[in-house]
């Protein structure tokens, strides 16, 4: 009965130790950093931040050129007419293709789930876009950014035919 007790007062106190382990090992931020608008210095940090190191401010969007494919991401208003906070991101990645494809432009569309593309002189454009206007963490911004890079090159990889989107 005595190894019993000693037995079951040790596995309490393994529980506890472990509680106290996985409670410390739980971090969270004092304040969460909710984004509910942008500059285009601070649109540029964040992209910069999800990979796009070469990226520079010019003319108010985020510009940068990898792999063939030319990036663009700007942050405005969403009514263009008034002044307001930087609440819409507009993402666009376009690269070099020649053969005007629409119905592969609509193949790769009906099969997208992150991004648009449409054919126009010679270039395929891909898009996508953000409303931050309720407000965002900027480590979903971030990850929004990695996505949109890597569906950029997705793309260009399915015209090629490469692969799948």
């Amino acid at each position: 009965m005595r190894k019993l007790l000693n037995l079951s007062a040790l596995m309490a106190a393994l529980v506890l130790t472990m509680t106290a382990t996985v409670a410390q090992a739980i971090v969270r931020p004092a304040t969460l950093d909710v984004i509910d608008e942008l500059t285009p210095e601070t649109l540029l940090m964040y992209v910069q931040e999800a990979g796009a190191e070469d990226a520079e401010l010019e003319e108010g969007s985020v510009t940068w050129t990898a792999d063939g494919l030319t990036y663009s991401i700007s942050v405005f208003t969403a009514d263009e007419e008034e002044e307001g906070p930087l609440t819409d991101i507009f993402c666009q990645a376009s690269f070099d293709y020649e053969d005007e494809d629409l119905a592969k432009v609509n193949e790769y569309n009906a099969i997208s789930r992150h991004i648009r593309a449409y054919w126009m002189e010679g270039m395929v454009f891909a898009e996508q876009d953000m409303d931050i206007k309720g407000g965002v963490m900027s480590a979903q911004l971030i990850n929004f950014f990695k996505k949109f890079i890597a569906s950029a090159e997705a793309t260009k990889s399915f015209f090629e035919g490469e692969g799948e989107n």
